[in-house]
């Protein structure tokens, strides 16, 4: 993004809805953003500002800021591998969310340079678009435990609140922290409807039970009559 001399410009805005995000006690310590040049450096004439919000209905405000004039390399020559650090304060009240809040994050640039500069913000949207450095605070490290850590999820949903994401839940509507699949058939035990292997859950009645676990309907074996019928060989004597 190029800024004019004198300038300031928003190099980008994230929003946090992650639904666990009142577990975090404690405010971030710093930002570790990834910028660049297209060729020359920068040299300590743009001033990288970070500001962290708290999002809710009813109020908000700066939680944390900071900022700081890096050296800033072209992208061939380091810049991708050196993270500019910028460390945060806490603003008023400092961090404090509350169930229902979200967090924002805006990164400023102002121009000092005596011309127009430009500068290259590279971030990954899927996995950690904030790059916010949080302490290593006992009370908060729940919140930072991935709830499905072998599939990506960055919204962490879990609609059940058994503590295993969606993405990865054999159960999402019902809990089961177990995650118990006795039959193997990708449905957990807690919400199978069927204790034979029938990953498609198929329930044609709509009684609850798994077509798999129902005996085949007679009807049919003799057309439309509903009922089977057979002829039986008589036995004893046979009066003609």
């Amino acid at each position: 993004m190029g800024v004019a001399r004198t300038d300031t410009q928003i190099l980008a805005e994230f929003t946090a809805v992650t639904p666990h995000l009142e577990q975090i006690a404690s405010g971030p310590l710093e930002r570790r953003p990834v910028l660049g040049r297209t060729r020359h450096p920068i040299d300590g004439c743009f001033q990288i500002r970070v500001e962290v919000s708290r999002v809710r209905q009813s109020a908000g405000g700066i939680v944390a800021a900071g900022q700081v004039s890096p050296q800033i390399p072209p992208l061939r020559e380091g810049a991708l591998t050196t993270p500019v650090v910028v460390a945060l304060a806490p603003v008023g009240a400092g961090w404090n969310l509350a169930a229902g809040d979200d967090f924002s994050l805006v990164v400023r640039a102002q121009n000092g340079c005596g011309e127009h500069r430009s500068v290259v913000l590279i971030y990954d949207a899927a996995s950690q678009p904030s790059r916010l450095v949080f302490p290593d605070d006992p009370a908060s490290r729940p919140a930072f435990v991935d709830n499905c850590p072998a599939l990506e999820n960055p919204d962490q949903q879990d609609a059940d609140g058994d503590g295993i994401g969606d993405a990865c839940d054999n159960c999402p509507r019902v809990a089961n922290v177990d995650q118990l699949d006795t039959d193997r058939d990708g449905v957990g035990d807690a919400c199978d409807n069927c204790s034979l292997p029938n990953p498609d859950q198929l329930d044609a009645d709509l009684d609850g039970v798994g077509d798999a676990c129902q005996i085949p309907g007679l009807s049919g074996l003799c057309g439309a009559c509903g009922v089977a019928t057979s002829r039986v060989a008589p036995t004893g004597p046979v009066r003609i």
